[in-house]
Parts: C-alpha cells; structure tokens; sequence
C-alpha cells in the first residue's frame, strides 16, 4: 500500500496521468481486500471510473454477504439483517444472483423472527417481521414459501380476532400452495382455514377439516388429531351425533397414542357427557 502511494505521488510529479492512475487503481485494490471500503472510496477519488467503482462497492457487497451469514450461523438475525441490507444497498448492477440470495436470507431471517414472535404472543412485532418476510419472498418466485408466509400472516390475523383478514390471507396462502402440489402443505392451510372458518362458515369449515384429513387419511400425527376433534365439534352442532363421536373418538385415541394427555384428557370428558346415540 506504501509503495503504490509513493509510486502515485512520483507519477504525478513526472506527470504520467496513466501510471499515476494505475497506482491509483492498485491502491484502491488494496484497501478493499483489507475489507478499508471508505478509504478506497477516497483514494478513488471525487469521480471514479465506473469499473473502479463496482470494484469497490462490490467487494464490499461480497463481505457484507459474507458478514451476514456468519451472523445467522451465531442465529445473530439483527446483525444479519443488517448485513444482508448492506448487500443491497452497495452490490453494483450485475450482481443480481448476489441481490436475489440477499432478498431470500432477509425472507428467511425476517420469517423466522415472525414466527418466535408469534409463538411468544408479541403480535405487533411478528406482525412487522412477517410483513418484511413476504416483501422478500418475491424474489423467490416460490409458492410454497409465499404460501407459509401467508399462512403464518392469516393465522397471525386470526390471533388478533380479525377474521375477514385472516380468510383473505389464508385463501392466498391456499393458491400457492396448490401450485406446490405438496400435500403436507396443504393439509396445514386447509387445516387452519377450517379453525378460521369454524365459528362463521360451517360448510366450508368442514370441507377444509375433511381435506385436510383426506390428505393424509392414515395419518397418526398431532394435525390429523386436531382435525378430527374440530370436525367432530362441527359434526356435534350440526346434529350428526354418530359421526361427531366417531371423530371425536379417534382423534381421543390419537392423542392418547401422541402422549398428549391434556387434549385426551378434554376430550374423555365430551366423550363421558356426550348423549346417547340412535343406533
């Protein structure tokens, strides 16, 4: 670095604006690979070439990726956030494939962020992660992210007892998740479309409780419990006792299997009261 900067003060005493640019240029090479990115933008000067600039600003782009991912390996999100910003902000035109991973870690850092906040009741701040996850998400052009951004996002809404909201994004979330063709998938957005729709849309929430059971009919699991206990609430209002208890029954039983002894335990006692059934 010494030696260029010597070589560029004797290029200009000579004058030799061609050496003396060419130190220049090396100086600026420097300084990046030192990772000293405003001094190499003020060695390059008030009006750099744009291949010097790109130099610069990409390379810094390149660390900043870097950076960003060494702090979601620590599960540091705040700081990878803020690097994979950085990207953004300093990656030179033609660096697309370099823009397009920024945009998918932020999607990922951001859903993740969403999804503890949800988890830990902080509605407001999975409200805002999860609306920075899905602006990401486009960069993706992947259906089956965009469709559990829109889940989580419908099921946030349902949390804060807005409804109408939560059926439009839960709706979304259903598109894109055809499109996936990936029936575990489906079998969670029609799963939560039919608790959404519980309370105001009978039919429809049993048809999405039966197609999330028909999806996976020989299921064992705590999804395939849930939905035969909620369509054997459903079936219990609408009348039709012995398949309310031959839902409930089995989904007694999956729980019991699961280990799960509070939801087993609730459901003994519907079982115990419920009335007796015509045979």
């Amino acid at each position: 670095l010494e030696c260029f900067e010597e070589g560029q003060t004797a290029a200009a005493a000579i004058p030799d604006p061609e050496l003396e640019d060419l130190c220049r240029a090396n100086r600026v090479n420097v300084l990046a690979q030192l990772g000293r990115w405003d001094e190499a933008l003020d060695v390059a000067g008030p009006d750099p070439s744009p291949e010097l600039l790109a130099r610069i600003s990409g390379g810094r782009a390149r660390s900043a990726f870097q950076l960003g991912l060494d702090a979601m390996d620590g599960e540091d999100w705040p700081a990878a956030s803020q690097q994979m910003f950085l990207v953004l902000e300093t990656a030179p035109e033609g660096e697309e494939t370099l823009r397009v991973a920024a945009h998918t870690n932020l999607r990922m850092i951001a859903h993740h962020q969403g999804r503890v906040a949800l988890q830990d009741g902080d509605h407001p701040a999975a409200a805002q992660h999860l609306a920075v996850a899905l602006e990401h998400a486009g960069f993706e052009e992947d259906p089956g992210t965009e469709a559990r951004l829109l889940q989580d996002l419908g099921m946030l809404k349902f949390e804060l007892q807005d409804s109408r909201a939560a059926l439009e994004f839960l709706d979304q979330a259903l598109s894109a998740a055809e499109a996936t063709q990936d029936a575990a998938l489906l079998r969670t957005v029609h799963f939560h479309l039919g608790l959404v729709c519980l309370e105001s849309d009978a039919p429809r929430a049993r048809t999405e409780l039966e197609a999330a059971i028909n999806l996976a009919i020989d299921a064992e699991d705590e999804l395939a419990a849930a939905s035969r206990y909620n369509l054997g609430i459903l079936l219990y209002r609408e009348g039709e006792l012995a398949s309310s208890r031959a839902a409930l029954e089995t989904a007694h039983r999956m729980y019991t299997t699961l280990g799960s002894a509070e939801h087993a335990g609730q459901l003994q006692e519907y079982l115990d009261e419920f009335p007796e059934v015509e045979q």
